[in-house]
């Protein structure tokens, strides 16, 4: 996937789920994700694109099962893959 197809498509996304969860913080941080998606491309050497397109669906999928419990955990596991594979990119950078 192209980085600026994937860019709108994870931004698509986070937006979905930042209009249906009421949450008023998040579409606040949409301008923010949004710019930072492309960095974390490029400091994980594009290995973060296949990880977030898995830990997406199975947020989406505890969505549609309308199981917030499940939608909380993978949401939770997203964030720490994300943090940790951005972390290990910044640190080979370095």
């Amino acid at each position: 996937m192209a980085e600026t197809a994937y860019s709108a498509a994870d931004t698509a996304f986070h937006n979905a789920i930042a209009e249906s969860c009421g949450n008023l913080v998040v579409p606040r941080l949409m301008g923010v994700l949004k710019a930072s998606v492309p960095l974390f491309i490029d400091v994980t050497g594009k290995k973060l694109v296949e990880e977030t397109i898995r830990t997406h669906r199975g947020v989406a999928d505890a969505i549609a099962a309308r199981n917030s419990t499940a939608a909380h955990d993978a949401m939770y596991l997203h964030l720490v893959y994300n943090r940790n594979m951005i972390a290990e990119g910044a640190q080979a950078q370095s």
